[in-house]
């Protein structure tokens, strides 16, 4: 009988324990837990060429606002 009562203290735990770990996913690794009003904390964007500027820039222009 003492295994059994065993049994049922050691199932929560192990299920817990599963539960916590499925939170930990890698594409949250490394994330910026800290919160600064106003600061972007994220990763540098990239640069904008000349083409990708002038279709930006048409795009805008064609906007209706």
């Amino acid at each position: 009988m003492g295994a059994g009562l065993n049994k049922h203290r050691v199932w929560p735990i192990v299920m817990l324990a599963l539960l916590l770990t499925g939170g930990c996913r890698e594409e949250e690794q490394g994330r910026a837990l800290g919160f600064e009003p106003g600061v972007y904390q994220g990763g540098s964007m990239p640069e904008i060429d000349g083409d990708m500027r002038a279709g930006l820039r048409e795009r805008v222009a064609n906007q209706d606002f």
